[in-house]
């Protein structure tokens, strides 16, 4: 089903964004792959040996050894499928390489904040709980724990903890922190214990009186 397959691939190029995967390295990547996919083709049994030269199937702008038909429709088929997948894989890090990921990914607190001042009030909350791409969604702040960026997700837990105002509304993420993340006191005591009580001071000031 192809619309399954783009979720996948959504959804393990999202997994990249995580691991901060240079989207340079896809190129020499898919150029590996057919490398090792030429070698396996060429052991397979020809019993072809004509030598007689046919226009190319695939673009008839170029001539082959007929007994190589096989073998170059072959690798040109791999090598446009794996190029397709390395494409959708780039295109989904470009949009989920969001400066919060990217703070993640260098554990760097300060970066955090600095991206966080491009973020509308109504919105800050939700950028550290979810980048989507198509129907795919991964959460900032699971990643950074899952990561061991654990000095962002301090970070990111004060500040979504945070209570904020404007002549509107008021601010606070508490309802967004359990929606988007509902195990969020489990993760936090998997993956960073000690955060704990962060957690616990930014919750522990709400009131509903």
């Amino acid at each position: 089903n192809k619309d399954e397959t783009l979720d996948e691939l959504s959804a393990l190029g999202l997994r990249h964004v995580g691991y901060g995967i240079p989207i340079e390295l896809f190129g020499p990547f898919v150029e590996s792959c057919v490398t090792v996919m030429l070698q396996l083709v060429r052991e397979w049994p020809n019993d072809n040996v004509s030598t007689k030269l046919v226009w190319c199937p695939k673009d008839h702008a170029h001539q082959l050894q007929e007994k190589d038909i096989r073998e170059h429709m072959m690798i040109e088929g791999f090598r446009w499928s794996i190029g397709l997948t390395a494409r959708v894989l780039v295109r989904t890090i470009m949009d989920g390489s969001t400066a919060v990921m990217q703070a993640i990914h260098l554990d760097n607190p300060t970066r955090l904040r600095r991206a966080l001042l491009d973020a509308p009030r109504t919105e800050r909350i939700v950028w550290q709980l979810a980048v989507m791409v198509g129907s795919q969604s991964i959460s900032p702040l699971f990643w950074a724990l899952r990561s061991g960026a654990h000095a962002t997700a301090k970070t990111m837990i004060e500040d979504i903890l945070t209570i904020r105002a404007d002549r509107d509304n008021y601010y606070y993420g508490v309802n967004e922190l359990f929606e988007f993340q509902p195990n969020i006191a489990d993760n936090i005591l998997r993956e960073a214990p000690f955060l704990a009580e962060t957690l616990l001071d930014g919750l522990i000031w709400r009131s509903h009186k």
